[in-house]
């Protein structure tokens, strides 16, 4: 056994670090652009006709806050919970660079990339469709205005704006780069070991045989599972389907349902945690069908 767990850890090593570099300049572009677009994205939100349009657009992209600032922006009225909905199932938050990081692997990009901006562009307009009488707007919710004219809830969200200017984002971006792309390399590092030891215990047709048997239900365990609000996630989702092991409804399934620290933001700042669960519960279902329909054109 330790000579497996030896050899597993060597050779996983010599893998991952073939991906490192791909790993930092897809990182690096993608600092480049957060750090000057999110805010001017986020405000193709605030629209109640192409606010879902938007969402699922501006989710694709990989960042570490459009999640919680459409949540914020959600709880103060300021965009409707379709919009809110499309951002999170647009959502894929390490998926696009792991991919980058293999190169033999970009092409899934396109269609990954697609097929969640078509779930979130759903996904957004049903909601707003069936729901639109609930809408709340920012107008509509309870705040106070102090002696200067000063809205609270208002200023809330014009700090927002300011947080890229500020604190830990306001970082030089080829050090956050290295940042992420070290413990994103960490997490690619584990999971390829832990693959590779139960690959020699278990046996490479043993795993084969029972995931094409639970093959129909992979988008369901996916989507599950990609609710827990870890990075790591999303990497051991997108690894899975990149080494074949899921399919491409499964890992569609599990990605739109990835927007963790968003639902925990929404929790914390929606006054109605009824309204918060019931989006987070369509989300989860949506993604699932939605992920079977593909698993079933797919297979």
């Amino acid at each position: 056994m330790s000579e497996i767990i030896i050899h597993s850890l060597v050779h996983s090593l010599k893998d991952s670090l073939i991906a490192l570099p791909f790993l930092f300049a897809a990182y690096f572009l993608l600092e480049f652009l957060e750090h000057r677009s999110e805010i001017k994205l986020a405000k193709a939100l605030s629209s109640e006709k192409i606010g879902p349009l938007g969402g699922a657009v501006v989710g694709c992209i990989p960042q570490c806050g459009m999640g919680v600032l459409s949540s914020h922006l959600f709880s103060s009225g300021m965009i409707s919970a379709g919009a809110l909905i499309a951002v999170f199932v647009s959502t894929s938050d390490e998926a696009l660079p792991v991919i980058l990081s293999h190169p033999d692997k970009i092409a899934s990009v396109f269609p990954l990339l697609l097929s969640k901006i078509a779930a979130a562009v759903f996904a957004g307009y049903i909601f707003d469709f069936i729901f639109s009488h609930r809408r709340h707007k920012h107008e509509d919710i309870p705040h106070d205005h102090n002696s200067h004219g000063e809205c609270g809830s208002c200023e809330d969200i014009k700090s927002l704006e300011d947080h890229h200017c500020k604190d830990e984002c306001g970082e030089n971006i080829f050090v956050s780069a290295i940042k992420r792309t070290l413990l994103i390399f960490f997490y690619i590092y584990v999971v390829t070991v832990v693959f590779a030891i139960l690959t020699e215990v278990v046996g490479e047709d043993t795993i084969s045989a029972f995931l094409s048997k639970s093959y129909y239900l992979q988008p369901i365990f996916a989507a599950v599972i990609g609710l827990i609000p870890n990075c790591a996630i999303s990497v051991i989702i997108t690894e899975l389907y990149l080494s074949q092991a899921i399919g491409f409804g499964a890992v569609v399934a599990g990605l739109s349902t990835g927007a963790g620290i968003g639902y925990i933001t929404l929790f914390k700042t929606n006054k109605s945690k009824k309204e918060a669960v019931m989006i987070v519960l369509y989300t989860l279902l949506f993604s699932i069908v939605f992920g079977e329909i593909l698993q079933i054109l797919f297979a």
